[in-house]
């Protein structure tokens, strides 16, 4: 096998070494490095790192470290959208003529996916007097359009293969992925959370005595990534004053209780009190969604484990949010009505609130779109894997 180099922008963390393959490399002794660009990115984290881990603090050091390894012999898995934020690096990638990999486990339904020239030119002409008045807005579509010209015209290459969860992962390699469709070779593999479910299923569920609702945290105040991209969080008291009010009326409606399932990144919630003493779990979220009688959620990719389980979904918005982040607001609307379960606006303490029961059309028609396709082997991603690596002359 080739040496195998992984470029991200986040601090490796337990999830990531499972959900792509790193731990499968470290069991079977393989020659791989970790490229951390968080600091290139402007993402700053305090995570004390392993020793195959090397910080890149900027675009010389990149270079540097690209002409240090033999790319003839190594394998980039980049584990960053195409787009025009990273189409520097992809830039350096092509003109080093390096083998580029992508992993799409994590798909989540897109309204308007990974842009193509069509829905960029569309865009611009219909926000333009909004992108006016808020110049990041503007650049951002700039650079996504000179993106999708450059990858267009060759300038930056296609994936070289991508692994690809159901048939539409591969719109998730970043802009103009109709060209990686067309010539990149794609792999098959389960999603993150349906290949977790599988494993679930083979350890045997454990029963919760209780009846129970589940709550998909985004941790929407704190999340770094917000911080990172320039986009507002709602406001502190007010999302939790909100959420906790709804909560409470839907668990006097179902007569049941909520249990949180708490994002990764939640860190806070293990000292501070923000959901009136609620149960909060970590790195449960399979369990829980398998056993619950159903699901509450803003946009969580975790919103996969409902899918799996066929349980109902009350997607949850807010006219605070809808202020703060109105893409955030939509894209709640849309899912619920991709999916045609309850999408709710917390106005009044959770008046007019229906749990519809699941279509299974719509819910398999997901779950092959985005979870896997139908004919995939009973074989572990982790397996596939590794083989597609070893068959890379």
């Amino acid at each position: 096998m080739k040496e195998i180099i992984y470029i991200t922008y986040q601090k490796i963390r337990e999830n990531f070494k499972e959900e792509y393959f790193i731990n499968r490399l470290i069991i079977e002794n393989r020659k791989f490095e970790y490229w951390d660009l968080s600091e290139m990115y402007d993402r700053k984290y305090i995570v004390s790192q392993p020793d195959y881990v090397k910080p890149i603090r900027n675009q010389i050091e990149l270079i540097k470290n690209i002409h240090r390894v033999n790319t003839d012999n190594s394998v980039f898995i980049v584990h960053i959208t195409y787009n025009g934020h990273s189409l520097k690096l992809y830039r350096q990638l092509t003109v080093n003529k390096c083998f580029i990999v992508f992993i799409s486990r994590k798909p989540l339904f897109n309204p308007v996916p990974a842009d193509n020239l069509k829905k960029l030119k569309y865009r611009l002409n219909i926000r333009t007097l909004k992108g006016l008045l808020n110049s990041q807005k503007l650049k951002k579509i700039l650079k996504n359009n000179l993106a999708f010209y450059y990858k267009k015209v060759g300038l930056v290459k296609p994936f070289d293969i991508v692994f690809s969860a159901g048939y539409k992962g591969i719109e998730f390699t970043g802009v103009c992925w109709e060209k990686d469709y067309k010539e990149s070779k794609i792999v098959d593999i389960r999603s993150v959370e349906l290949e977790k479910s599988m494993q679930l299923n083979i350890k045997k569920k454990k029963k919760l005595n209780t009846k129970f609702a589940v709550f998909l945290d985004q941790y929407l105040p704190f999340h770094p990534d917000f911080e990172i991209l320039g986009n507002k969080t709602v406001p502190v008291k007010e999302y939790y004053d909100s959420l906790n009010q709804f909560f409470a009326f839907i668990e006097e409606k179902y007569k049941l209780d909520i249990i949180i399932a708490a994002h990764p990144k939640a860190q806070r919630y293990k000292n501070e009190n923000f959901f009136k003493g609620k149960d909060i779990q970590f790195n449960k979220t399979c369990e829980l969604v398998s056993s619950c009688e159903f699901v509450l959620a803003h946009y969580s990719t975790s919103i996969n484990y409902s899918i799996i389980f066929n349980k109902p979904i009350i997607f949850v918005t807010s006219e605070l949010l809808n202020v703060v982040n109105p893409s955030a607001n939509n894209y709640i609307l849309q899912l619920g009505k991709l999916l045609k379960q309850s999408s709710y606006t917390i106005t009044n303490a959770g008046k007019n609130v229906k749990l519809m029961d699941i279509d299974k059309d719509v819910y398999n028609k997901y779950y092959y779109d985005f979870l896997s396709i139908k004919d995939i082997s009973n074989t572990d991603s982790s397996i596939i894997f590794i083989d597609t690596m070893d068959s890379i002359i």
